[in-house]
């Protein structure tokens, strides 16, 4: 069966803080652990869209989002509380076990209440039950992870230049992120703009990666 996939267009880095506020929508009551796997170049808007999900989750206000390129995660004071691992550096055995050892969840209580079954999610609403608190787990450059470790229910965004702007790809990898995309469908109205001109291929104004500079 293929994955649930679907594409927003987003014209500025406001769009782009839009769409992880509509993220923040859908996984505040996240069950266990969510795992976000972002992909795309330097300066395509991954730690914009990553800066708009924390700041939109309780808590929020006292997040300074940035990529941790160098210390590789920042772990946020939001409930659910939103680990941000950045795998720039890293690829292979060195990237599996951080990943891996981030996506655990981190209460045993809590995984064995919430975890990654299907079953807690309510398919009519499109959304987790309450009460089941966790962590949201978002990996810039997920490219770098083996690939027996996209076998985790997770969704992808994946970020690419387009005519003006950029264009994310996101799609469901198991049934927890496929009921999660669900919910974020009525959302994503709220992130896409509208452009004139014809534009050019490049990172909307404001939204760019200090390593692009480094």
């Amino acid at each position: 069966m293929p994955d649930a996939r679907t594409a927003v267009a987003l014209v500025d880095a406001p769009s782009t803080l839009r769409l992880g506020i509509a993220l923040g929508a859908i996984l505040k009551n996240a069950p266990g652990t969510v795992v976000l796997l972002l992909r795309g170049d330097l300066g395509s808007g991954k730690t914009t869209c990553i800066r708009g999900l924390a700041e939109s989750l309780p808590g929020g206000d006292e997040a300074e989002v940035a990529s941790p390129s160098f210390n590789l995660v920042n772990i946020y004071p939001t409930r659910p509380e939103v680990v941000h691992m950045d795998l720039y550096r890293l690829h292979g055995e060195e990237a599996r076990e951080l990943f891996e050892e981030s996506a655990e969840p981190p209460d045993e209580t809590a995984a064995s209440l919430c975890g990654d079954s299907p079953d807690l999610m309510d398919p009519e609403r499109g959304r987790p039950e309450p009460g089941c608190q966790g962590r949201i787990l978002a990996v810039e450059w997920a490219e770098h992870l083996p690939a027996d470790c996209l076998d985790r229910d997770h969704l992808a965004l994946s970020f690419r230049p387009a005519r003006s702007g950029r264009e994310v790809d996101i799609s469901a990898h198991g049934p927890v992120a496929e009921a999660l995309l669900t919910a974020l469908a009525p959302h994503l109205e709220t992130c896409a703009g509208t452009s004139s001109g014809d534009g050019g291929e490049g990172p909307p104004p404001g939204d760019t990666d200090s390593r692009d500079r480094a």
